[in-house]
Parts: structure tokens; C-alpha cells; sequence
């Protein structure tokens, strides 16, 4: 599914394009938002800590919302013509992507914007998912003509001894038992033996079960817990 509109980090500063609502805009970057998305990422991780966050997180989004939306309106004006569900893509180019302002820009909570008081992602009218792209998106390859091949491996943060690996493990052999598709399951939780048994099996799909938390820790299996939907181009 096509993205409704793009935000793209370029060298001059953003691109943001909206077809549908003929919006195309090219913004520069001021001195200080490099700190500004650093601290809106800071600011969600301390918020997301505490028992009572909805108003923190109603600030942040609205905040986020008030400067992508810039003195032009952008995001006010592509709601006119906006449906259900509306994919925003946050675009850094490979070459830059680990610059300090790219990494800013793809690690700010952008799940969280909203506007009069209503988080977007909780509007039913709009369904908001950001979507985080590394390079330019391409079109997927041809579906194989063979079975769908997943490897599945259960892992925890260190130090974490809530997470039943076993149960785990037993309801996705159950959920998959009468789809036809090619289950491999890595028991070890390391990164190591999950690399050793992709090259092995070449699946379409790696699912790696985590439970996260705050601040955020490496998992059993080496990687950061993410939140947020991502994908590379």
C-alpha cells in the first residue's frame, strides 16, 4: 500500500509531498531541531515511565503535530482530502542515515501526533500509522510460488525472568499448524544462533517475540526493542 504522504530528510532540510492534496513543500531545517527531535525521543521514553502519561503524551503529540505542520499548514491542509488509513512516511536516505539529525529524526515518536486534543492514531476516521523508510521504498518482489517460510525465536531484555519462551513458543506452533507454511523455531535466544539459522533456512519472515522495556535495554538476542513500524527501501 502506497504511502499518503512522504517526509523526507534532505540535505537542505525536509521534503514533504502530499499528492493527493497536490502539496509539495521543501523546508529548511533551523540550527536548533536537530535537539528539538532528540528531545521529543528523551521526553517519550520518561513519559512512557510513568503510571499516568496520557496528558505528557498529548503535549508531545501536539507539539510534534504544531512544527511538522509549519507556518504552511501542511498536515491541516492533507487532512482535507485524508481517509482511512493514512500512512505518513518518514524517509532518510541510506547515505545519511546515521548522521546524528537522521537518527533524531527516525527515533521521534511520531506515533504521538495529534491535534484538538485527539491522538491521530486514535481517530477511527483516520486509523494514522507512521511509517520509518531507510532509502527509497521499492516495489516488493513477486510472491514465490512456494510455502511461506518464517523463523521464530522468544527473547527477553537481561535480567528479565517474566517471559515464558515455552508458551511462546507452543501458541505460535498453534497458530500456525493448518496454514501451510514453513515453521522453523530457534530455542537459543541468542543473535548468534538466530544469524546461523537464517542462513540456513532463508525465510520470507524472521519473528523474534520480545517484551521490551524502559530505558531502553538490549534484548537476549543483541537487538533494541522497537516500537514503531519500520521498514528499509
Amino acid at each position: 500500500m502506497n504511502s499518503f504522504a512522504t517526509v523526507s530528510l534532505a540535505h537542505h532540510g525536509m521534503e514533504l509531498r502530499c499528492p493527493a492534496a497536490d502539496l509539495s513543500e521543501d523546508r529548511p531545517l533551523a540550527t536548533d531541531d536537530c535537539q528539538r527531535l532528540q528531545g521529543w525521543a528523551k521526553r517519550y521514553l520518561e513519559a512512557a515511565g510513568k503510571n499516568d502519561h496520557h496528558d505528557n503524551f498529548l503535549e508531545l503529540g501536539q507539539q510534534m503535530h504544531d512544527w511538522l505542520n509549519g507556518p504552511s499548514s501542511f498536515l491541516t491542509r492533507a487532512l482535507d482530502v485524508a481517509s482511512a488509513p493514512l500512512l505518513i512516511e518518514f524517509a532518510v536516505s541510506r547515505q545519511n542515515c546515521e548522521s546524528e539529525i537522521a537518527q533524531a529524526f527516525i527515533n521521534a515518536p511520531w506515533e504521538l501526533l495529534a491535534s484538538d486534543g485527539q491522538f491521530w492514531a486514535l481517530r477511527p476516521d483516520l486509523a494514522f500509522c507512521p511509517i520509518r523508510c531507510i532509502g527509497k521504498a521499492t516495489e516488493p518482489p513477486e510472491p514465490s510460488a512456494n510455502r511461506l517460510g518464517l523463523v521464530f525465536m522468544a527473547a527477553a531484555p537481561r535480567g528479565a525472568d517474566n517471559l515464558s519462551h515455552e508458551a511462546e513458543e507452543a501458541s505460535i506452533l498453534t497458530a500456525t499448524r493448518n496454514l501451510g507454511l514453513d515453521l522453523a523455531v530457534e530455542e537459543s535466544g541468542t543473535l548468534d544462533l538466530l544469524s546461523a539459522c537464517v542462513a540456513r533456512e532463508r525465510p520470507d519472515v524472521i519473528q523474534v517475540s520480545c517484551h521490551g522495556r524502559l530505558p531502553p535495554a538490549r534484548s537476549a538476542a543483541g537487538g533494541r526493542h522497537r516500537r514503531r513500524p519500520f521498514r528499509r527501501g
